[in-house]
């Protein structure tokens, strides 16, 4: 109107300026993504990017819609004659094919499986929907129509309709306006920028009550892309295994380029191999795991390697190895001296991130055994604290929960008395203290949202070596964030737990564990010779158990040099006899006494003519 008159200014009621002010900043994000909706003197402010923006249309060929949501934009087309007979016999008047008399119920259509395709993602405070038919934005003003058509529509979708009523403003917008959906429509519209995401229309809404799990699976079945089945399959891997993979396939098609890198060849994949070696900048363990993320792409793409294919990929891999250090690259566990200092120090120079937070998170790593990535995604609705001391860790996800069933870690005090704990190794005192001195923040925040992986790793490394002069630390700058996890699986074992503690509480779904108490028993090697000649044990069964004890007259006639051994965690007990990562810690369980399960009893055998028995 503004346009026409030629007017620079115009007066408009409050409630009309905000409306168009929100709408405004939707039509400019349209504008920035190359597709102009006419209407430019609207407003220039942007609106929320949390609010949702439909546009939808109709032809008698196919109908369509697009949705911008959480700065996104994401489209679906679906031709008419995809529609399940059932529902075409409600809204056509032939249903055979669709005319112009039809076009309303299709218009209303569209608007509605654009609506459910949102309601399968976050809730949107405002909703704009966009539509070149009066009469559909009258029946979403109203939520209500007298034709028999249109009612069926409503009806079938008031599950996911009524929540979005009170945020749903419909409004008008002439077919001039309306050229993007009403091309995809059309299908006349190729050109989309690339980084829309083509979507399956949801129709399973559209079942009458009462229908039968074959009728639903149909209307389910019907147009899912080739993008959303290949999304849909890859969700089944976790988000960082997922970038992994396209991390590792990006790289190999640069380096084949112009090759195809799928299905995988011997000769591209060696050569791939030979290149990372030579040029010195990968690890070996860096080689192995983009090899392996080659090898499980390539699988997914459903091509196979032959045996013959394995085998030379594995001979090149061995040759990398060779040529490299040898060995994989593991960091060292922290000795016990090193994780007192380090949850004890006040200041730490040239330190990123504030100690406190840093101090905080590496406890709760080391004593709940999680990995790094668990807990920078703790959130504050995620940890509660008992009245005896302990707390509570709810890990949504983790690496080995790909069907997010999720675990409950629960975290003592490590005073005797927890009403009076003032120990600062404590990570359930340590915790709590620290959460009501910061700032009370919402449940779904993090609450280590200002500590990122790298300055994690950074500001670990220079606390270990600020205080490697006060203990004898090997290799100060051999540790990393995952050395906390490690650290916790080792002081576990040097407290005498068994095994199967250790992967239960630290939540390893496979004998993975092994790698993490690797050299654990070196601090103990010097006194395994006495053990053999002195050391005498005898097995009873006590209830479901099978204890296995070494008399304490025998045992005290070996040579001591403790319990359980800890590979740089605790003591040093003969400094002559300990080195790089060998000490030995002192263990609260009894010398010599380590519980397992009890063994069935073996079956007795009969014994008659024939038998076959020997006297021990």
């Amino acid at each position: 109107m503004m346009e026409r008159k030629k007017l620079k200014v115009i007066r408009t009621p409050h409630k009309l300026r905000r409306d168009l002010t929100s709408l405004g900043g939707h039509l400019n994000d349209i504008r920035r993504a190359g597709l102009v909706f006419n209407i430019a003197p609207i407003c220039h402010n942007l609106s929320s990017p949390k609010n949702a923006c439909i546009v939808s249309d109709a032809s008698t060929k196919a109908i369509a819609g697009t949705l911008y949501f959480e700065s996104k934009w994401s489209y679906w087309t679906l031709r008419i004659n995809s529609l399940p007979l059932e529902v075409r016999e409600k809204i056509l008047k032939v249903p055979a094919c669709a005319s112009a008399n039809d076009i309303c119920q299709l218009e209303l259509l569209a608007v509605l499986i654009s609506l459910a395709l949102l309601a399968q993602r976050d809730k949107a405070p405002m909703i704009w929907v966009l539509c070149d038919n009066m009469g559909v934005v009258h029946i979403l003003n109203k939520i209500y129509s007298g034709q028999d058509q249109l009612a069926w529509l409503l009806q079938r979708a008031v599950p996911f309709l009524l929540k979005f009523v009170p945020n749903l403003v419909p409004y008008y917008i002439s077919s001039k306006q309306n050229f993007l959906a009403d091309g995809l429509s059309r299908e006349t519209l190729e050109d989309l920028p690339s980084d829309w995401m083509r979507c399956s229309p949801p129709l399973q809404w559209l079942c009458a009550e009462g229908a039968s799990k074959q009728q639903r699976v149909a209307l389910v079945h019907k147009g899912p892309t080739q993008e959303t089945l290949a999304e849909f399959v890859a969700s089944a891997h976790a988000v960082i295994t997922r970038q992994l993979y396209g991390t590792a396939a990006k790289f190999f098609s640069s380096f084949v380029a112009p090759e195809v890198p799928f299905p995988l060849r011997v000769p591209f994949v060696q050569a791939f191999i030979y290149a990372m070696t030579k040029t010195g900048l990968y690890k070996y363990n860096t080689i192995l795991t983009y090899t392996k993320s080659l090898r499980s792409a390539n699988s997914s793409f459903g091509y196979t390697l032959s045996e013959a294919d394995k085998f030379c990929i594995n001979l090149a891999l061995k040759a990398a190895r060779r040529k490299s250090d040898g060995s994989l690259a593991q960091k060292r566990a922290l000795q016990k001296e090193e994780l007192v200092l380090m949850a004890t120090i006040s200041e730490v120079p040239d330190s990123n991130i504030p100690l406190e937070m840093l101090q905080v998170a590496s406890l709760v790593t080391v004593f709940g055994l999680f990995r790094a990535r668990e807990t920078l995604a703790l959130r504050y609705k995620d940890v509660s604290f008992g009245k005896d001391g302990k707390l509570m860790v709810d890990i949504v996800r983790s690496k080995t929960d790909q069907f997010g069933e999720g675990a409950q870690v629960i975290i003592g005090c490590v005073s005797n008395d927890p009403s009076s704990c003032a120990n600062k190794c404590c990570p359930s005192h340590r915790l709590q203290r620290w959460l009501e001195s910061v700032p009370v923040s919402h449940g779904n925040n993090l609450i280590f949202a200002d500590l990122s992986y790298n300055q994690w790793r950074n500001d670990l490394k220079s606390i270990i070596s600020y205080i490697a002069p006060s203990v004898s630390t090997p290799q100060p700058n051999d540790v990393g964030v995952h050395s906390l996890r490690r650290t916790g699986a080792q002081l576990m074992w040097a407290a005498g737990y068994s095994l199967f503690h250790i992967q239960e509480y630290g939540r390893w779904k496979s004998l993975a564990l092994m790698d993490y108490l690797k050299g654990v028993t070196k601090g103990l090697s010097t006194s395994y010779a006495a053990a053999m000649l002195y050391t005498q044990a005898s097995t009873k069964t006590i209830g479901n158990a099978t204890v296995t004890q070494v008399p304490a007259s025998t045992a005290s006639s070996a040579p001591s040099t403790g319990a359980y051994p800890m590979i740089g965690l605790g003591d040093t007990a003969d400094a002559g006899s300990t080195s790089n990562n060998e000490s030995v810690m002192s263990s609260p369980i009894k010398k010599g006494v380590r519980v397992e399960p009890a063994k069935p009893a073996p079956a007795k055998q009969k014994q008659g003519k024939g038998a076959n028995t020997r006297s021990g």
